[in-house]
Protein backbone atom coordinates (compact mmCIF):
# COMPACT_ATOMS: atom_id res chain seq x y z
CA UNK A 1 0.00 0.00 0.00
CA UNK A 2 1.33 3.42 -0.94
CA UNK A 3 2.05 5.82 1.87
CA UNK A 4 -0.39 8.72 1.88
CA UNK A 5 1.21 12.12 1.30
CA UNK A 6 0.01 14.60 3.94
CA UNK A 7 2.28 17.55 3.15
CA UNK A 8 0.81 20.93 2.34
CA UNK A 9 0.13 21.46 -1.37
CA UNK A 10 2.08 24.40 -2.80
CA UNK A 11 1.19 26.14 -6.05
CA UNK A 12 1.13 29.44 -7.89
CA UNK A 13 -2.17 31.32 -7.74
CA UNK A 14 -3.62 31.01 -11.23
CA UNK A 15 -7.06 32.47 -10.55
CA UNK A 16 -5.83 36.04 -11.15
CA UNK A 17 -7.76 39.26 -11.57
CA UNK A 18 -6.99 39.04 -15.26
CA UNK A 19 -9.75 36.52 -15.76
CA UNK A 20 -12.37 39.01 -14.58
CA UNK A 21 -11.68 41.20 -17.60
CA UNK A 22 -10.36 38.92 -20.35
CA UNK A 23 -11.88 35.56 -19.54
CA UNK A 24 -8.39 34.08 -19.29
CA UNK A 25 -8.36 32.82 -15.74
CA UNK A 26 -9.47 29.46 -14.39
CA UNK A 27 -10.33 28.76 -10.82
CA UNK A 28 -7.44 27.08 -9.02
CA UNK A 29 -8.02 23.39 -8.57
CA UNK A 30 -10.38 22.93 -11.47
CA UNK A 31 -9.32 19.71 -13.13
CA UNK A 32 -8.71 19.73 -16.86
CA UNK A 33 -8.54 16.02 -17.47
CA UNK A 34 -11.88 14.96 -15.95
CA UNK A 35 -13.16 11.81 -17.63
CA UNK A 36 -15.41 8.91 -16.78
CA UNK A 37 -13.53 5.61 -16.43
CA UNK A 38 -16.08 2.94 -15.65
CA UNK A 39 -17.79 3.81 -12.39
CA UNK A 40 -15.05 6.14 -11.11
CA UNK A 41 -14.46 9.66 -12.36
CA UNK A 42 -10.88 10.88 -12.21
CA UNK A 43 -10.30 14.55 -11.48
CA UNK A 44 -6.87 16.05 -12.01
CA UNK A 45 -5.25 19.15 -10.61
CA UNK A 46 -4.43 20.89 -13.88
CA UNK A 47 -4.91 24.70 -13.72
CA UNK A 48 -4.42 26.90 -16.74
CA UNK A 49 -1.33 29.13 -16.80
CA UNK A 50 -3.27 31.95 -18.46
CA UNK A 51 -4.46 33.31 -15.16
CA UNK A 52 -0.98 33.68 -13.63
CA UNK A 53 0.22 37.27 -13.27
CA UNK A 54 3.78 38.59 -13.19
CA UNK A 55 3.32 42.01 -11.68
CA UNK A 56 0.35 43.47 -13.54
CA UNK A 57 0.78 41.54 -16.80
CA UNK A 58 -0.10 37.97 -17.69
CA UNK A 59 2.52 35.23 -17.57
CA UNK A 60 2.12 34.64 -21.30
CA UNK A 61 2.76 38.28 -22.17
CA UNK A 62 5.76 38.35 -19.84
CA UNK A 63 7.30 35.23 -21.45
CA UNK A 64 6.84 36.68 -24.94
CA UNK A 65 8.46 39.95 -23.91
CA UNK A 66 11.32 38.01 -22.31
CA UNK A 67 11.91 35.99 -25.50
CA UNK A 68 10.90 32.66 -23.93
CA UNK A 69 8.52 31.44 -26.62
CA UNK A 70 9.68 27.82 -26.70
CA UNK A 71 7.62 26.84 -23.66
CA UNK A 72 4.50 27.62 -25.69
CA UNK A 73 5.53 25.07 -28.32
CA UNK A 74 6.46 22.49 -25.69
CA UNK A 75 3.12 22.81 -23.91
CA UNK A 76 1.22 22.71 -27.19
CA UNK A 77 3.01 19.54 -28.25
CA UNK A 78 2.44 17.77 -24.92
CA UNK A 79 -1.23 18.75 -24.80
CA UNK A 80 -1.79 17.39 -28.30
CA UNK A 81 -0.86 13.85 -27.17
CA UNK A 82 -3.22 11.17 -25.87
CA UNK A 83 -3.00 10.76 -22.08
CA UNK A 84 -5.62 8.06 -21.54
CA UNK A 85 -3.03 5.40 -20.72
CA UNK A 86 -1.51 7.57 -18.00
CA UNK A 87 -4.87 8.67 -16.60
CA UNK A 88 -6.09 5.08 -16.29
CA UNK A 89 -3.44 4.41 -13.62
CA UNK A 90 -5.14 6.74 -11.13
CA UNK A 91 -7.98 5.78 -8.82
CA UNK A 92 -10.92 8.02 -8.07
CA UNK A 93 -11.31 9.72 -4.70
CA UNK A 94 -8.85 11.37 -2.34
CA UNK A 95 -6.64 14.32 -3.16
CA UNK A 96 -6.64 15.19 -6.83
CA UNK A 97 -3.46 14.02 -8.56
CA UNK A 98 -1.48 16.34 -10.78
CA UNK A 99 -2.19 15.82 -14.45
CA UNK A 100 0.49 13.69 -16.20
CA UNK A 101 0.97 16.32 -18.93
CA UNK A 102 1.90 18.94 -16.33
CA UNK A 103 4.34 16.68 -14.49
CA UNK A 104 6.01 15.47 -17.67
CA UNK A 105 6.23 19.01 -18.95
CA UNK A 106 8.19 19.92 -15.84
CA UNK A 107 10.43 16.82 -16.03
CA UNK A 108 11.27 17.14 -19.73
CA UNK A 109 11.84 20.89 -19.59
CA UNK A 110 14.12 20.39 -16.60
CA UNK A 111 16.17 17.83 -18.53
CA UNK A 112 16.39 20.25 -21.48
CA UNK A 113 17.86 22.78 -19.05
CA UNK A 114 20.36 20.26 -17.66
CA UNK A 115 18.46 19.71 -14.40
CA UNK A 116 17.23 16.18 -13.92
CA UNK A 117 17.52 15.40 -10.22
CA UNK A 118 14.25 15.33 -8.29
CA UNK A 119 15.34 18.13 -5.99
CA UNK A 120 16.29 20.34 -8.92
CA UNK A 121 12.92 19.72 -10.58
CA UNK A 122 11.14 20.59 -7.34
CA UNK A 123 13.01 23.91 -7.20
CA UNK A 124 12.23 24.66 -10.85
CA UNK A 125 8.53 24.08 -10.29
CA UNK A 126 8.51 26.73 -7.55
CA UNK A 127 10.88 29.36 -8.94
CA UNK A 128 11.13 29.11 -12.76
CA UNK A 129 8.45 31.19 -14.49
CA UNK A 130 8.89 29.16 -17.70
CA UNK A 131 7.96 26.01 -15.78
CA UNK A 132 4.81 27.74 -14.53
CA UNK A 133 3.53 27.92 -18.10
CA UNK A 134 4.08 24.18 -18.59
CA UNK A 135 2.53 23.16 -15.27
CA UNK A 136 -0.11 25.82 -14.76
CA UNK A 137 1.59 26.84 -11.53
CA UNK A 138 1.51 23.52 -9.66
CA UNK A 139 4.59 22.89 -7.49
CA UNK A 140 5.05 19.14 -6.85
CA UNK A 141 7.81 18.16 -4.46
CA UNK A 142 10.54 15.63 -5.21
CA UNK A 143 8.64 12.66 -3.76
CA UNK A 144 5.61 13.28 -5.99
CA UNK A 145 7.83 13.53 -9.08
CA UNK A 146 9.73 10.37 -8.12
CA UNK A 147 6.52 8.42 -7.51
CA UNK A 148 5.15 9.53 -10.88
CA UNK A 149 8.28 8.25 -12.66
CA UNK A 150 8.12 4.91 -10.84
CA UNK A 151 4.41 4.43 -11.52
CA UNK A 152 4.75 5.10 -15.26
CA UNK A 153 8.29 3.82 -15.87
CA UNK A 154 7.34 1.19 -18.44
CA UNK A 155 5.16 3.54 -20.48
CA UNK A 156 7.72 6.36 -20.38
CA UNK A 157 10.59 4.09 -21.44
CA UNK A 158 9.09 3.19 -24.80
CA UNK A 159 5.45 3.99 -25.60
CA UNK A 160 5.49 7.68 -24.67
CA UNK A 161 8.83 8.26 -26.41
CA UNK A 162 7.41 6.75 -29.59
CA UNK A 163 4.13 8.72 -29.51
CA UNK A 164 5.86 12.06 -28.92
CA UNK A 165 8.55 11.38 -31.53
CA UNK A 166 5.87 10.46 -34.05
CA UNK A 167 4.21 13.86 -33.53
CA UNK A 168 7.55 15.69 -33.70
CA UNK A 169 8.28 14.06 -37.07
CA UNK A 170 4.83 15.00 -38.31
CA UNK A 171 5.08 18.65 -37.25
CA UNK A 172 8.61 19.10 -38.62
CA UNK A 173 7.98 17.15 -41.82
CA UNK A 174 10.91 14.87 -41.06
CA UNK A 175 11.21 11.15 -41.86
CA UNK A 176 13.08 7.99 -40.94
CA UNK A 177 14.02 6.96 -44.48
CA UNK A 178 17.71 7.67 -43.78
CA UNK A 179 19.07 6.98 -40.29
CA UNK A 180 22.47 7.06 -38.61
CA UNK A 181 23.38 4.90 -35.63
CA UNK A 182 25.95 5.18 -32.89
CA UNK A 183 26.53 4.27 -29.28
CA UNK A 184 28.37 5.66 -26.29
CA UNK A 185 29.23 4.69 -22.74
CA UNK A 186 27.86 6.43 -19.62
CA UNK A 187 29.03 5.77 -16.09
CA UNK A 188 26.58 4.10 -13.71
CA UNK A 189 25.59 5.37 -10.27
CA UNK A 190 28.35 3.38 -8.58
CA UNK A 191 31.91 3.95 -7.46
CA UNK A 192 34.68 2.85 -9.80
CA UNK A 193 36.79 1.82 -6.80
CA UNK A 194 34.37 -0.67 -5.23
CA UNK A 195 34.35 -3.77 -7.38
CA UNK A 196 34.42 -7.37 -6.12
CA UNK A 197 35.69 -10.47 -7.90
CA UNK A 198 34.09 -13.91 -7.75
CA UNK A 199 35.85 -15.24 -4.66
CA UNK A 200 35.11 -12.14 -2.58
CA UNK A 201 31.51 -12.00 -3.81
CA UNK A 202 30.89 -15.66 -2.93
CA UNK A 203 32.32 -15.16 0.56
CA UNK A 204 30.24 -12.01 1.14
CA UNK A 205 27.08 -13.84 0.03
CA UNK A 206 27.72 -16.72 2.45
CA UNK A 207 28.37 -14.34 5.35
CA UNK A 208 25.23 -12.28 4.61
CA UNK A 209 23.08 -15.41 4.43
CA UNK A 210 24.54 -16.69 7.72
CA UNK A 211 23.61 -13.43 9.49
CA UNK A 212 20.12 -13.48 7.99
CA UNK A 213 19.47 -17.06 9.12
CA UNK A 214 20.73 -16.24 12.63
CA UNK A 215 18.09 -13.51 12.96
CA UNK A 216 15.16 -14.42 10.68
CA UNK A 217 12.96 -11.66 12.14
CA UNK A 218 15.25 -8.94 10.79
CA UNK A 219 13.94 -8.21 7.29
CA UNK A 220 16.81 -5.84 6.56
CA UNK A 221 19.32 -8.66 6.94
CA UNK A 222 17.22 -10.79 4.58
CA UNK A 223 17.29 -8.08 1.92
CA UNK A 224 21.05 -7.67 2.33
CA UNK A 225 21.53 -11.43 1.89
CA UNK A 226 19.45 -11.43 -1.31
CA UNK A 227 21.44 -8.50 -2.68
CA UNK A 228 24.78 -10.16 -1.87
CA UNK A 229 23.65 -13.39 -3.53
CA UNK A 230 22.60 -11.41 -6.60
CA UNK A 231 26.06 -9.84 -6.78
CA UNK A 232 27.71 -13.28 -6.53
CA UNK A 233 25.46 -14.62 -9.29
CA UNK A 234 26.32 -11.65 -11.52
CA UNK A 235 30.04 -12.28 -11.08
CA UNK A 236 29.62 -15.98 -11.89
CA UNK A 237 27.80 -15.09 -15.10
CA UNK A 238 30.53 -12.62 -16.13
CA UNK A 239 33.26 -15.19 -15.51
CA UNK A 240 31.33 -17.86 -17.46
CA UNK A 241 30.80 -15.49 -20.39
CA UNK A 242 34.49 -14.63 -20.58
CA UNK A 243 35.42 -18.30 -20.45
CA UNK A 244 33.10 -19.03 -23.39
CA UNK A 245 34.85 -16.23 -25.25
CA UNK A 246 38.20 -17.81 -24.29
CA UNK A 247 39.31 -14.64 -22.57
CA UNK A 248 42.58 -14.82 -20.67
CA UNK A 249 41.18 -12.41 -18.07
CA UNK A 250 38.08 -14.42 -17.13
CA UNK A 251 39.05 -14.58 -13.44
CA UNK A 252 39.53 -10.79 -13.33
CA UNK A 253 35.82 -10.11 -13.90
CA UNK A 254 34.31 -7.99 -11.14
CA UNK A 255 30.99 -6.42 -10.24
CA UNK A 256 29.92 -3.35 -8.30
CA UNK A 257 28.06 -4.47 -5.13
CA UNK A 258 25.69 -1.48 -5.38
CA UNK A 259 25.11 -1.79 -9.17
CA UNK A 260 25.60 -5.43 -10.23
CA UNK A 261 23.93 -4.98 -13.64
CA UNK A 262 26.52 -2.40 -14.72
CA UNK A 263 29.76 -3.59 -16.35
CA UNK A 264 33.29 -2.39 -15.61
CA UNK A 265 34.42 -1.04 -18.99
CA UNK A 266 36.47 1.85 -20.43
CA UNK A 267 34.84 5.29 -20.45
CA UNK A 268 35.54 8.00 -23.02
CA UNK A 269 38.29 9.40 -20.79
CA UNK A 270 40.01 5.95 -20.80
CA UNK A 271 39.22 5.32 -17.12
CA UNK A 272 37.40 2.10 -16.17
CA UNK A 273 34.19 2.21 -14.15
CA UNK A 274 30.78 0.50 -13.84
CA UNK A 275 28.82 1.81 -16.80
CA UNK A 276 26.13 1.20 -19.42
CA UNK A 277 26.06 1.55 -23.20
CA UNK A 278 23.21 3.62 -24.68
CA UNK A 279 22.61 3.32 -28.42
CA UNK A 280 20.42 5.40 -30.70
CA UNK A 281 19.28 6.01 -34.27
CA UNK A 282 18.82 9.58 -35.52
CA UNK A 283 17.55 11.02 -38.80
CA UNK A 284 18.89 13.89 -40.92
CA UNK A 285 17.35 16.51 -38.62
CA UNK A 286 19.02 14.83 -35.61
CA UNK A 287 15.70 13.64 -34.19
CA UNK A 288 16.12 10.41 -32.21
CA UNK A 289 13.84 7.71 -33.62
CA UNK A 290 15.31 4.71 -31.80
CA UNK A 291 16.91 4.42 -28.37
CA UNK A 292 17.98 1.64 -26.04
CA UNK A 293 20.46 0.85 -23.26
CA UNK A 294 22.41 -2.39 -22.82
CA UNK A 295 24.91 -3.33 -20.13
CA UNK A 296 27.94 -3.71 -22.37
CA UNK A 297 26.95 -4.39 -26.00
CA UNK A 298 25.87 -1.81 -28.57
CA UNK A 299 24.67 -4.48 -30.97
CA UNK A 300 22.73 -6.84 -28.68
CA UNK A 301 19.42 -5.02 -29.02
CA UNK A 302 19.89 -3.72 -32.55
CA UNK A 303 16.81 -5.52 -33.89
CA UNK A 304 14.55 -3.91 -31.28
CA UNK A 305 16.16 -0.54 -32.00
CA UNK A 306 15.43 -0.77 -35.72
CA UNK A 307 11.89 -2.04 -35.19
CA UNK A 308 11.20 0.92 -32.89
CA UNK A 309 12.22 3.30 -35.66
CA UNK A 310 9.89 1.49 -38.07
CA UNK A 311 6.97 1.71 -35.62
CA UNK A 312 7.46 5.44 -35.29
CA UNK A 313 7.43 6.37 -38.97
CA UNK A 314 7.36 3.38 -41.29
CA UNK A 315 10.24 1.77 -43.15
CA UNK A 316 13.95 2.56 -43.10
CA UNK A 317 15.67 2.60 -46.50
CA UNK A 318 19.17 3.77 -45.60
CA UNK A 319 21.22 2.96 -42.52
CA UNK A 320 24.60 4.54 -41.73
CA UNK A 321 26.25 2.70 -38.85
CA UNK A 322 29.41 3.15 -36.84
CA UNK A 323 32.22 0.59 -37.23
CA UNK A 324 31.16 -0.99 -33.93
CA UNK A 325 28.11 -2.41 -35.77
CA UNK A 326 30.23 -4.35 -38.29
CA UNK A 327 28.73 -7.60 -37.01
CA UNK A 328 27.10 -10.29 -39.10
CA UNK A 329 23.97 -10.44 -36.94
CA UNK A 330 23.44 -6.68 -37.30
CA UNK A 331 23.74 -6.89 -41.08
CA UNK A 332 21.36 -9.83 -41.32
CA UNK A 333 18.83 -8.06 -39.11
CA UNK A 334 19.01 -4.89 -41.23
CA UNK A 335 18.33 -6.83 -44.42
CA UNK A 336 15.48 -8.78 -42.80
CA UNK A 337 13.86 -5.48 -41.73
CA UNK A 338 13.90 -4.17 -45.29
CA UNK A 339 16.91 -1.83 -45.23
CA UNK A 340 17.96 -1.27 -48.85
CA UNK A 341 21.16 0.72 -48.34
CA UNK A 342 23.41 -0.38 -45.46
CA UNK A 343 26.74 1.42 -45.06
CA UNK A 344 29.12 0.42 -42.27
CA UNK A 345 32.94 0.39 -42.28
CA UNK A 346 35.10 -2.22 -40.66
CA UNK A 347 37.21 -1.07 -37.73
CA UNK A 348 38.90 2.28 -37.25
CA UNK A 349 40.33 4.60 -39.87
CA UNK A 350 44.02 4.07 -40.56
CA UNK A 351 45.91 6.10 -43.13
CA UNK A 352 42.76 7.27 -44.87
CA UNK A 353 41.38 3.76 -45.50
CA UNK A 354 39.05 1.97 -43.14
CA UNK A 355 40.76 -1.20 -41.99
CA UNK A 356 40.25 -3.09 -38.78
CA UNK A 357 43.11 -2.80 -36.34
CA UNK A 358 44.86 -6.10 -35.69
CA UNK A 359 47.64 -7.15 -33.36
CA UNK A 360 48.76 -9.53 -36.10
CA UNK A 361 49.57 -6.72 -38.52
CA UNK A 362 47.57 -6.98 -41.72
CA UNK A 363 43.84 -6.88 -41.05
CA UNK A 364 41.59 -9.68 -42.21
CA UNK A 365 40.14 -7.35 -44.84
CA UNK A 366 43.55 -7.34 -46.55
CA UNK A 367 43.06 -11.04 -47.39
CA UNK A 368 40.87 -11.68 -50.43
CA UNK A 369 38.57 -14.72 -50.28
CA UNK A 370 37.92 -16.73 -53.44
CA UNK A 371 34.67 -18.68 -53.20
CA UNK A 372 35.42 -21.07 -56.07
CA UNK A 373 38.71 -22.33 -54.66
CA UNK A 374 37.65 -21.83 -51.01
CA UNK A 375 40.91 -20.08 -50.21
CA UNK A 376 42.30 -16.69 -49.15
CA UNK A 377 44.94 -14.71 -51.01
CA UNK A 378 47.28 -12.83 -48.70
CA UNK A 379 48.85 -9.39 -49.43
CA UNK A 380 51.95 -11.17 -50.72
CA UNK A 381 49.91 -13.16 -53.27
CA UNK A 382 50.12 -16.53 -51.49
CA UNK A 383 47.15 -18.80 -50.88
CA UNK A 384 45.75 -19.82 -47.48
CA UNK A 385 43.70 -23.03 -47.54
CA UNK A 386 41.44 -24.66 -44.90
CA UNK A 387 43.50 -26.28 -42.13
CA UNK A 388 40.87 -26.95 -39.45
CA UNK A 389 37.61 -25.96 -37.77
CA UNK A 390 36.69 -24.77 -34.27
CA UNK A 391 34.35 -22.33 -32.52
CA UNK A 392 34.40 -19.09 -30.50
CA UNK A 393 31.58 -18.61 -27.99
CA UNK A 394 29.32 -20.91 -29.97
CA UNK A 395 30.22 -19.43 -33.38
CA UNK A 396 31.84 -22.00 -35.67
CA UNK A 397 34.66 -21.00 -37.99
CA UNK A 398 37.10 -22.50 -40.46
CA UNK A 399 40.79 -21.70 -40.05
CA UNK A 400 42.81 -20.96 -43.18
CA UNK A 401 46.61 -21.19 -43.34
CA UNK A 402 49.46 -23.18 -44.85
CA UNK A 403 51.05 -20.32 -46.80
CA UNK A 404 54.88 -20.30 -47.13
CA UNK A 405 55.47 -17.51 -44.61
CA UNK A 406 59.07 -18.43 -43.61
CA UNK A 407 60.84 -16.38 -46.28
CA UNK A 408 58.09 -13.84 -47.04
CA UNK A 409 59.27 -10.21 -47.26
CA UNK A 410 56.05 -9.05 -45.55
CA UNK A 411 56.28 -11.48 -42.63
CA UNK A 412 57.24 -8.81 -40.07
CA UNK A 413 54.17 -6.77 -41.07
CA UNK A 414 51.86 -9.78 -40.95
CA UNK A 415 52.54 -12.25 -38.12
CA UNK A 416 54.97 -13.38 -35.45
CA UNK A 417 53.55 -16.91 -35.32
CA UNK A 418 56.34 -19.39 -36.21
CA UNK A 419 53.78 -21.57 -38.01
CA UNK A 420 52.71 -18.69 -40.22
CA UNK A 421 49.64 -16.49 -40.54
CA UNK A 422 46.13 -17.93 -40.20
CA UNK A 423 42.71 -16.38 -40.93
CA UNK A 424 39.35 -17.38 -39.44
CA UNK A 425 36.24 -17.48 -41.61
CA UNK A 426 32.86 -17.48 -39.86
CA UNK A 427 29.45 -18.25 -41.31
CA UNK A 428 28.54 -14.57 -41.54
CA UNK A 429 31.74 -13.58 -43.36
CA UNK A 430 29.97 -13.76 -46.71
CA UNK A 431 27.77 -10.77 -45.93
CA UNK A 432 30.76 -8.96 -44.40
CA UNK A 433 32.74 -9.44 -47.58
CA UNK A 434 29.89 -7.96 -49.59
CA UNK A 435 29.75 -4.90 -47.33
CA UNK A 436 33.53 -4.47 -47.49
CA UNK A 437 33.24 -4.41 -51.28
CA UNK A 438 30.50 -1.77 -51.11
CA UNK A 439 32.53 0.44 -48.77
CA UNK A 440 35.45 0.48 -51.23
CA UNK A 441 33.44 2.63 -53.65
CA UNK A 442 34.04 6.41 -53.39
CA UNK A 443 30.30 7.12 -53.72
CA UNK A 444 29.57 4.89 -50.72
CA UNK A 445 32.24 6.60 -48.64
CA UNK A 446 30.87 10.04 -49.56
CA UNK A 447 27.38 8.99 -48.58
CA UNK A 448 28.65 7.47 -45.35
CA UNK A 449 30.38 10.73 -44.41
CA UNK A 450 26.91 12.17 -43.65
CA UNK A 451 26.65 9.93 -40.59
CA UNK A 452 28.91 12.07 -38.43
CA UNK A 453 26.72 15.17 -38.75
CA UNK A 454 23.50 13.21 -38.16
CA UNK A 455 24.19 11.31 -34.95
CA UNK A 456 27.36 12.45 -33.21
CA UNK A 457 26.03 15.94 -32.32
CA UNK A 458 23.11 14.19 -30.61
CA UNK A 459 25.38 12.64 -27.99
CA UNK A 460 27.16 15.98 -27.62
CA UNK A 461 23.86 17.64 -26.75
CA UNK A 462 22.77 14.82 -24.44
CA UNK A 463 26.02 15.02 -22.48
CA UNK A 464 26.96 18.69 -22.81
CA UNK A 465 23.58 20.44 -22.64
CA UNK A 466 21.35 17.94 -20.83
CA UNK A 467 24.06 16.80 -18.43
CA UNK A 468 23.99 13.06 -19.17
CA UNK A 469 27.49 12.48 -17.85
CA UNK A 470 26.40 9.82 -15.38
CA UNK A 471 23.22 7.92 -14.62
CA UNK A 472 21.67 8.89 -11.28
CA UNK A 473 19.38 5.87 -10.89
CA UNK A 474 20.44 2.27 -10.23
CA UNK A 475 19.37 -0.84 -12.09
CA UNK A 476 19.10 -1.41 -15.85
CA UNK A 477 15.33 -0.74 -15.98
CA UNK A 478 15.70 2.64 -14.27
CA UNK A 479 18.68 3.51 -16.45
CA UNK A 480 16.56 2.78 -19.52
CA UNK A 481 13.84 5.05 -18.17
CA UNK A 482 16.38 7.81 -17.61
CA UNK A 483 17.83 7.56 -21.11
CA UNK A 484 14.35 7.48 -22.69
CA UNK A 485 13.48 10.73 -20.87
CA UNK A 486 16.70 12.32 -22.13
CA UNK A 487 15.92 11.19 -25.69
CA UNK A 488 12.37 12.54 -25.43
CA UNK A 489 13.60 15.88 -24.08
CA UNK A 490 16.15 16.05 -26.91
CA UNK A 491 13.38 15.58 -29.49
CA UNK A 492 11.40 18.42 -27.91
CA UNK A 493 14.53 20.57 -28.22
CA UNK A 494 14.81 19.66 -31.90
CA UNK A 495 11.13 20.47 -32.41
CA UNK A 496 11.68 23.99 -31.07
CA UNK A 497 14.90 24.49 -33.04
CA UNK A 498 13.46 23.28 -36.35
CA UNK A 499 10.25 25.27 -35.89
CA UNK A 500 12.14 28.46 -35.12
CA UNK A 501 14.45 27.91 -38.10
CA UNK A 502 11.42 27.44 -40.35
CA UNK A 503 9.81 30.62 -39.05
CA UNK A 504 13.00 32.64 -39.61
CA UNK A 505 13.28 31.32 -43.16
CA UNK A 506 9.70 32.37 -43.89
CA UNK A 507 10.40 35.81 -42.47
CA UNK A 508 13.47 36.24 -44.70
CA UNK A 509 11.60 35.11 -47.83
CA UNK A 510 8.55 37.25 -47.15
CA UNK A 511 10.81 40.22 -46.41
CA UNK A 512 12.58 39.75 -49.74
CA UNK A 513 9.25 39.66 -51.59
CA UNK A 514 8.14 42.80 -49.78
CA UNK A 515 11.27 44.64 -50.90
CA UNK A 516 10.71 43.54 -54.49
CA UNK A 517 7.15 44.81 -54.41
CA UNK A 518 8.37 48.23 -53.33
CA UNK A 519 10.51 48.64 -56.47
CA UNK A 520 9.01 51.20 -58.94
CA UNK A 521 7.68 50.15 -62.35
CA UNK A 522 8.06 46.47 -61.54
CA UNK A 523 5.51 43.85 -62.56
CA UNK A 524 5.48 40.25 -61.37
CA UNK A 525 4.01 37.13 -62.92
CA UNK A 526 0.93 35.75 -61.22
CA UNK A 527 2.73 32.77 -59.55
CA UNK A 528 5.17 35.13 -57.83
CA UNK A 529 2.34 37.28 -56.46
CA UNK A 530 0.50 34.17 -55.26
CA UNK A 531 3.64 32.90 -53.54
CA UNK A 532 4.14 36.25 -51.85
CA UNK A 533 0.53 36.23 -50.69
CA UNK A 534 1.05 32.76 -49.22
CA UNK A 535 4.02 33.89 -47.12
CA UNK A 536 2.21 37.05 -46.14
CA UNK A 537 -0.73 35.05 -44.79
CA UNK A 538 1.50 32.56 -42.95
CA UNK A 539 1.57 33.44 -39.21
Amino acid sequence: MKKEIKRQVIGIDSSGQLGLFRGMGERKGKGRGQRDKGEAQRHFEDPSPRGILIGNESLGEYLIRAGQRRVFEIRQMLRSLEWGGFEAKYRGGGRRPYHPAALLGLILFGIMEGKSSLRQLETMARTDVRSWWLTGGIAPDHSVIGRFLNDHAERLSEEFFESLTREVLKVTGSSTQSLAGDGTVVQAAASRYRGVKQEAAEEAAKESRRRAEADPEDKKLGRQAEQAEGVAEAVRERVATRKRQRSKKAKDAKVSPSEPEAVFQPLKDSSIAPSYKPTLLANQERIIVGQQVQASSETRGFGALLRQAKRINGGVKQLLLDAGFFVGKVMETALEEGVEDLLCPEGATRGGSRKKKSSKGFAKSAFHYDEQSDSYECPAGEKLVPVGQSHDDGKRFTRYGGAPCEHCELRDQCTSNPRGRTVKRYQDDEIKDALREVMRHPAARREYSRRKGMVEPVFSELKGIQGLQRFRRRGLDKVRLKFALHATAHNLRRLVALTQASEKALERISGAFWQLLQLPNRTFPRPAVALFAFFWRTP
